[in-house]
């Protein structure tokens, strides 16, 4: 377990998996905000998840209630339109980042279907058609016998 420290200087405790980490957050880093951390853009989408979402008295007031956010006035005196706000742009981000990777999972599968289709291809074209030891064709040896009987 590695702490991952992306360009924008913030840590994530996650298992390394190599740079895509960092491509991974432009998008994101693109709509964030100088007034909301990524700690209140995080348990925002997990207060979303807990309370359900148009639910944001409920969000507010968990908000409120979090020690983590105690000594930071702007997050919990925002509004639950301004809450709403903010979730639905974070929304958007996520739908995004997921049709990334959704298209990113689909050119993998087609890439492997094409890999699969060309070594059956190659498998075909290098056996051939067997040749038996007397060096005829093992096709036409077979309809020599059914021909005997």
């Amino acid at each position: 377990f590695f702490f991952f420290q992306a360009e924008d200087g913030i840590r994530d405790f996650c298992l390394s998996r190599g740079l895509g980490d960092v491509y991974k957050r432009q998008i994101y880093s693109k709509s964030r905000s100088k007034f909301y951390s990524t700690e209140n853009d995080k348990y925002l989408v997990y207060a979303n998840f807990v309370e359900g979402y148009g639910n944001w008295v409920a969000i507010r007031s968990a908000i409120r209630k979090e020690p983590l956010f105690r000594f930071d006035h702007f997050f919990r005196s925002r509004t639950e339109q301004e809450l709403s706000k903010r979730l639905q742009s974070l929304v958007k981000v996520l739908e995004k980042e997921k049709e990334i990777f959704d298209k990113a999972q689909n050119e993998k599968a087609l890439k492997k279907s094409l890999e699969q289709k060309q070594n059956q291809v190659s498998k075909i074209n290098k056996g051939g058609s067997k040749v038996s030891k007397n060096g005829g064709n093992g096709d036409s040896q077979q309809k020599k016998k059914k021909k005997k009987k």
